[in-house]
């Protein structure tokens, strides 16, 4: 596998408890678009800038949460061992994503403009509604609510965090 750096990953979730007695980990998901993004294969585990190089063998989700095996980790005090730990995923790694669907880690921090270069916000936050996702923006006037739709997000360049958009009349008024 080729040297990773922490810009090439992306975090999925973090070890929150082993589980039964032959080392599976409790992972909760970071978002829940998660479903896509756990797979067999290499992932990291990090805790206090200590990175660990781990492969997955099985994976299965259990009440919202994935239950990982990993190789050697072969019982439950082992796996106590990697509690609280984040765990990343090599970018490369993930699956393509539809045209206009991002993920929520590349969406935080994007400032967001208007078409006449006005800086209204910075996404701080990504709720999933089961419908629409709502985006928390933070802005000189405080933190407010935006729909993400095509409508008002006329462009993103997750890679350049910059978003421009439409804003609709009253919607900074949305206080969260």
């Amino acid at each position: 596998m080729a040297e990773s750096t922490k810009m090439d990953r992306m975090v999925i979730g973090w070890v929150v408890r082993p589980h039964g007695r032959r080392g599976d980990l409790v992972v909760r998901p970071q978002s829940s678009e998660a479903e896509g993004i756990f797979c067999i294969g290499d992932v990291f585990f990090v805790r206090d800038g200590v990175t660990t190089v781990m492969t997955v063998n099985s994976l299965r989700w259990h009440k919202g949460d994935v239950l990982l095996k990993v190789d050697g980790v072969s019982d439950r005090s082992t796996a106590e061992t990697y509690r609280g730990c984040q765990v990343e995923v090599d970018r490369e790694d993930l699956q393509p994503l539809d045209e206009d669907t991002y993920y929520e880690e590349d969406l935080i921090g994007c400032r967001l403009i208007t078409a006449s270069g006005d800086h209204v916000g910075t996404i701080d936050e990504v709720l999933r509604t089961g419908g629409v996702d709502v985006l928390i923006v933070a802005s000189d006037d405080g933190r407010w609510m935006m729909p993400a739709t095509r409508e008002i997000m006329v462009s993103v360049d997750v890679h350049e965090k910059m978003i421009e958009v439409s804003l609709l009349e009253g919607l900074r008024d949305l206080k969260c």
